[in-house]
């Protein structure tokens, strides 16, 4: 049966390729291959339903792969360039401290040796303490005074070959002689940690006020402060006049949570400095007033040209 079925579905088809052949030789070209589409076409769209997702589906793993590629490049070069701003920028801050720290050393005619902040932290039992790239190599030495461009920073408390640590002026173990650059009047400055710092008068009654800018008073021997140096401004007092609880607050000029780079002033200059090592404070923005002044033409009073000037009246004649 099955033999049978062969040999008829194998006679359908040559017949209709030879009457293909036929046609196509009459010139029926046109009929013919609409005829073999109208057989076959069936056939080839339901081969391409199932062959085109399929190529599809391997296409687009293709593509997926390929995007998927481009999306690590492009995040790898953005962290890349991230990095190279987060460097520049490192560069440029520690350049304008740099710039700042010189120009201080240069007013005060103070010798420095430029050192970069490598750790901060507790150090030999200090609370408050940073530790810089120089040592006794360098002509650093124990007790000296460490600034940066905007005011004191600390003193030398202990030396390496190659690394120093710097006690820094916050530390409450910290005293400091200080003076009011206005009044001029004398005390000591200690550390409060992030707060800051203290001032207490050595005078009680001494005239003192919020603004006041504090610098260092130093010593015989400026040592381990120099005099002139920069503390702080004070913010606030604490008591009233004459009372030994009389305390100010003061804000430092150094920002000790970002110290990067500092000087430590490895000569004694052979002249106080007095106020000139001072930030300079912010000139006021200019007033501008101004004032409108009425015009003639707006004035309701009329010029004394333009006043009807009053008639004298004529006496009447009696009648006799």
């Amino acid at each position: 049966m099955r033999s049978r079925r062969a040999r008829l579905a194998l006679a359908i088809a040559v017949l209709v390729s030879i009457t293909f052949i036929i046609l196509s030789a009459r010139g029926s070209s046109t009929t013919a291959r609409d005829t073999g589409s109208s057989v076959f076409g069936p056939f080839e769209r339901l081969t391409s339903s199932v062959t085109k997702p399929i190529g599809n589906f391997f296409s687009s793993l293709t593509r997926i792969r390929s995007n998927e590629k481009t999306i690590s490049d492009l995040q790898q070069k953005n962290a890349a360039l991230q990095f190279d701003n987060r460097v520049l920028d490192g560069q440029s801050a520690r350049g304008r401290q740099l710039q700042s720290l010189l120009k201080t050393a240069g007013i005060g005619q103070l010798t420095i040796v430029p050192a970069q902040v490598i750790a901060v932290g507790p150090s030999q039992g200090f609370a408050w303490s940073i530790t810089l790239d120089a040592g006794s190599r360098d002509g650093v030495k124990t007790g000296q005074c460490v600034i940066n461009g905007d005011g004191l920073v600390g003193r030398v408390s202990s030396v390496g070959r190659s690394t120093s640590t710097v006690l820094l002026a916050i530390d409450p173990s910290s005293s400091i002689g200080a003076r009011a650059a206005k009044s001029s009047q004398i005390g000591i400055a200690t550390g409060d940690g992030l707060a800051g710092l203290t001032f207490q008068l050595l005078d009680p009654m001494a005239p003192l006020k919020k603004g006041d800018s504090l610098l260092s008073f130093g010593s015989k021997n400026k040592q381990p402060f120099l005099p002139g140096i920069p503390l702080g401004t004070i913010t606030d007092i604490k008591g009233a006049t004459g009372s030994l609880t009389r305390i100010a607050i003061v804000q430092p000029f150094v920002d000790f949570s970002g110290l990067d780079v500092v000087g430590i002033v490895v000569a004694i200059p052979d002249r106080d400095p007095r106020d000139s090592l001072l930030p300079s404070s912010p000139k006021p923005a200019p007033t501008v007033t101004i004032t409108i002044s009425p015009t003639s033409g707006a004035s309701s009073t009329p010029p004394s040209s333009a006043r009807p000037t009053p008639s004298t009246p004529t006496p009447k004649p009696s009648k006799s």
